[in-house]
């Protein structure tokens, strides 16, 4: 079961945690595509306690977002809404250091059709 992510509380608490999340995290490029569906796969790098955030940047065109859900959360931190409404945050346990991994999409409506974005995050937590 998908969980849409728009918990007030934890929304405010990401907008506070990715101000500074730039400074402590490192992002790969994208590093593949799938079939009909778009799947995007990067890999971050953060600290302990540290957080990152995905600023979702819609392409040309005539998107309509109805959100974002989170079918897969991280085991060992916690993932929201970023800084704006189509971003998102995740921010890792303090003292806590090894892989973690999240999925989430983005969905959109173009042209009459409705598909996900599926964006997966393997986390290196340092």
């Amino acid at each position: 079961m998908k969980m849409i992510v728009s918990l007030v509380a934890l929304a405010a608490a990401f907008a506070l945690f990715s101000q500074s999340a730039e400074a402590k995290c490192k992002k790969s490029s994208p590093v593949h595509y799938s079939g009909g569906n778009v799947t995007l796969q990067y890999t971050w790098t953060v600290r302990s306690g540290g957080s990152c955030v995905y600023n979702n940047h819609i392409w040309g065109g005539t998107y309509a977002v109805y959100g974002i859900e989170v079918p897969r959360k991280p085991k060992h931190g916690l993932v929201g809404h970023g800084d704006s409404r189509y971003s998102i945050a995740y921010h890792a346990n303090k003292n806590y250091k090894g892989d973690d991994y999240f999925e989430f999409q983005i969905v959109m409506r173009e042209n009459g059709q409705t598909a996900p974005v599926t964006i997966q995050i393997h986390v290196r937590v340092i």
